[in-house]
């Protein structure tokens, strides 16, 4: 154990000792109050005797202990307020890309944006404290001498229906005995433990988040052809656990968006999505997030196709290729899932035109658009269209396939499932497949 862990160690335990030791006199304090309260109705009941006045007496004692108890409650609630820890104020940096970094990556972009994330888990809270402290120390002070009157006027009410001589002394010493220890217990306790306690779980939910983003962002993106292994999943799951606050970065909200589409919570990927989008509204992939989880809360398709064209209009000339090939892919994926033709054709349109820009794309991206031309082909079955466009759609698909099992031949097996797939959404090669032996032969399905 080297020198600074046996430092904190020591600091610990001696806090430890400290918050026993405190809480102890505290505990003794209170005990004391409540037996002497105890101590006047018990004696009172023993020198009356059993059948005189027994159930009389001894329901007044229990009233008085109940007395004692809440203003001993109110009193701590008061204490915690004047000792409720503060949330760090930190300025969220720069969102997004400015003039003077225009030019750099996305990557570098996201690294720039440093500042940690601060849980305000408290921000109403202390707002409420400052404010009570305030009229308190302010107002209260010139209303000193009117304490013994607001004090004798809670012990009238107390003793209301009467209790023989000295309740109302007796109703006082109880209102400033537990009173006072109730706020100094509320807080030298909320010093002493609360205010770790909130540390504590603010540094575990960054700590929660850091490994949220770190995870998330290896993650699949939206329509790549890659296994969600079981640490996403349960990071994304995980992720449930942090609230969603405008202290996020542009980084964490789109982590969060992502990860909260991998459990199927889509109200929660909107949400998050739109912080991240409202951080930096010229980040394509916080673009795409937020239409991502537009496709998922069921928007209308209009809307979503027009997300995803303001996602494409956003991606940055100097992107790296494989983070540019992951937008467009994205992109391409979703827009297979709108209403024909204009999802199609939208699908074609993004697919073909990053195409000619990488002489070698990713299987990803070629089974989309392969599909995306196997749906234009059943399209124009369906409407009987032209001999020729609908030659040209198959071929287009089967050119496609034929290019995704060249250069990546695991590929096949996912194209079979779509051209052997009836009766659901992922059928897009069904019908060129029924229709081309050549496609059938390049799947092996013959």
């Amino acid at each position: 154990m080297n020198g600074n862990s046996m430092a904190v160690s020591a600091e610990e335990t001696r806090r430890q000792r400290e918050l026993r030791w405190t809480g102890a006199v505290l505990l003794v304090a209170l005990l004391i109050g409540l037996a002497f309260v105890v101590l006047r109705f018990l004696i009172a009941f023993f020198d009356n005797g059993i059948a005189h006045r027994g159930w009389y007496v001894t329901g007044q004692g229990f009233t008085s202990v109940l007395w004692a108890l809440g203003w001993f409650a109110c009193a701590f609630v008061f204490g915690f307020l004047f000792g409720v820890p503060r949330t760090p104020k930190q300025s969220t940096g720069s969102a997004g890309p400015t003039p003077s970094n225009a030019g750099t990556s996305q990557k570098d972009r996201d690294k720039a944006k440093v500042t940690p994330y601060q849980l305000a888990v408290n921000t109403n809270l202390e707002e409420i404290s400052d404010w009570l402290t305030k009229i308190l120390v302010g107002a209260g002070l010139t209303q000193l001498t009117k304490v013994p009157t607001l004090v004798a006027k809670a012990a009238d009410y107390m003793v209301k229906g009467g209790c023989g001589a000295g309740c109302e002394s007796f109703a006082a010493s109880i209102v400033v005995f537990f009173s006072a220890i109730g706020f100094l217990s509320g807080y030298v306790l909320t010093r002493m433990f609360f205010s770790g306690a909130f540390r504590r779980s603010d540094r575990d939910a960054r700590d929660d988040l850091q490994d949220v983003v770190k995870v998330i962002e290896n993650a699949p993106e939206i329509g790549e052809e890659r296994q969600i292994d079981h640490t996403v999943r349960q990071t994304a799951q995980k992720s449930t656990l942090v609230p969603i606050t405008d202290a996020l970065t542009e980084t964490e909200a789109r982590a969060l968006a992502k990860a909260a589409n991998l459990v199927g919570d889509s109200s929660r990927a909107l949400i998050a999505a739109g912080v991240a989008l409202a951080k930096n509204p010229s980040d394509p992939n916080s673009q795409l997030e937020y239409a991502a989880a537009l496709y998922k809360t069921n928007t209308q398709p209009e809307i979503v196709l027009r997300e995803l064209q303001k996602a494409h209009d956003l991606i940055p000339r100097d992107m790296g290729q494989d983070a540019k090939q992951a937008i467009y892919n994205s992109i391409v994926y979703l827009a297979l899932y709108q209403p024909e033709p204009q999802g199609f054709e939208s699908a074609i349109q993004y697919g073909t035109e990053y195409l000619a820009m990488d002489s070698r794309p990713g299987r990803s991206i070629l089974t989309n658009l392969a599909c995306a031309y196997g749906q234009q082909y059943s399209y124009l079955k369906r409407s009987e269209a032209a001999e020729s466009d609908k030659k040209a759609a198959a071929q287009a698909s089967i050119d496609l396939v034929r290019r995704a099992i060249k250069n990546y031949p695991a590929s096949q097996e996912r194209l079979h499932e779509l051209a052997t797939a009836a009766n659901t959404p992922d059928n897009d090669l069904s019908d060129v497949a029924a229709d081309y032996q050549e496609l059938r032969q390049l799947l092996g399905m013959q």
